[in-house]
C-alpha cells in the first residue's frame, strides 16, 4: 500500500504551483464555496467534486480547507487527505470575507464618491454630461476606479480590490457586482460596476443621471424616448435645459422649439426627435 504520509505530502505541490494545478493537471482542481458548513460538509463537498486537489471556502466562517481526494488501485478504495491552502487562495478568502460580513452576508455594495476623490485630470468642472459623452473619460475612471479605489470606500470592499490586484487571478469566482456612484460638483451622477472575476470596472450604461436624478440619454434609439422637466416647481427644477439640449444635439438629436419648461422626444419609427416647450 503506498504511504499514507507520503500522499498527503504531496498536497504540498499545489501550494508551490498553483496555475498548474488549476489550469494544466489532468486530475480535477475544485474551489468551492459552502457558507457556514461544519466540518464534516467541507470533506463531502471536496469528495463530491471527484478526484484531485480542491479547497472548500466558507466565508461565514472565514475558512478555507485543503483536500487531496485519490484512489488507490492497490486497496481499490478512495482516500481523502488534507493538503495546505495556497497562500494567494487563502489571502482572497480572507478579504471576500470581512467583505461577506461587512455585507451582511449579501456581498452587494453601492459606494458614492465624489468626482474630485478620483484625482483624475480632466475632470474638473466635468459632469455626467461629459461621461456619457466621453468614451475615454469612462475608461479612464474605471481604469482609477478599480487600480487605485479612493480613501473613502469602505474598508472591506477596498481591502478585496486590493488583495484581487497583488494575485495573479481571482480564484473564487465571486460573481457579486459592487457599484460605485460619481457623484459630480453639479449633483449630477454616473454608475460603474466592479467584477471581482475579470478584475476591472465598467461604466454602466444607462446610468447617468442630472443633478435632479432625471436619465441622461445615451443614443438616438427608440429606447431614450421620454418627457424632461424644467424650471421652478418642476422635478428638475435644478437642471440646465440648454445643457441638455446640447447633449441631445451633441447626440445627432434634432431638437425643435424655444420652451424652458419641458422637453419631449418621440421616435417615429426612423428617428429620434426632441421638442423643448
Amino acid at each position: 500500500m503506498t504511504d499514507m504520509k507520503d500522499k498527503s505530502m504531496r498536497g504540498l505541490l499545489w501550494s508551490t504551483a498553483i496555475g498548474a494545478c488549476l489550469l494544466a493537471s489532468t486530475a480535477s482542481a475544485a474551489i468551492i464555496r459552502c457558507d457556514g458548513c461544519s466540518e464534516s460538509a467541507y470533506e463531502q463537498k471536496a469528495v463530491a467534486a471527484g478526484l484531485g486537489e480542491h479547497v472548500v471556502y466558507d466565508l461565514a466562517n472565514d475558512r478555507a480547507v485543503g483536500f487531496s481526494v485519490e484512489f488507490d488501485r492497490e486497496l481499490r478504495r478512495q482516500f481523502v487527505f488534507p493538503i495546505d491552502v495556497p497562500p494567494e487562495i487563502r489571502a482572497q478568502v480572507i478579504a471576500f470575507s470581512a467583505f461577506f460580513k461587512d455585507t451582511g452576508g449579501s456581498m452587494i455594495q453601492t459606494v458614492e464618491v465624489s468626482a474630485d476623490e478620483l484625482q483624475l485630470l480632466g475632470l474638473g468642472g466635468a459632469s455626467a454630461f461629459d461621461v456619457v459623452g466621453d468614451s475615454n473619460l469612462r475608461a479612464r475612471m474605471a481604469d482609477r476606479i478599480w487600480l487605485s479605489p479612493p480613501s473613502s470606500v469602505p474598508a472591506a470592499l477596498r481591502n478585496v480590490i486590493e488583495t484581487l490586484l497583488a494575485g495573479t487571478m481571482t480564484f473564487l469566482g465571486i460573481t457579486t457586482n459592487p457599484r460605485f456612484t460619481v457623484v459630480f460638483i453639479d449633483g449630477s451622477k454616473v454608475s460603474f460596476v466592479i467584477d471581482f472575476v475579470k478584475q476591472k470596472a465598467s461604466y454602466d450604461p444607462g446610468s447617468g443621471r442630472t443633478a435632479s436624478g432625471q436619465v441622461i440619454p445615451e443614443s438616438t434609439a427608440a429606447s431614450e424616448a421620454g418627457t424632461w422637466t424644467f424650471g421652478q416647481g418642476s422635478a428638475g427644477a435644478s437642471d440646465d435645459i440648454g445643457q441638455f439640449i446640447d447633449h441631445l444635439r451633441s447626440l445627432g438629436i434634432p431638437v425643435t422649439g424655444g420652451g424652458t419648461k419641458r422637453i419631449k422626444c418621440t421616435f417615429d419609427g426612423v428617428t429620434l426627435s426632441c421638442e423643448s416647450t
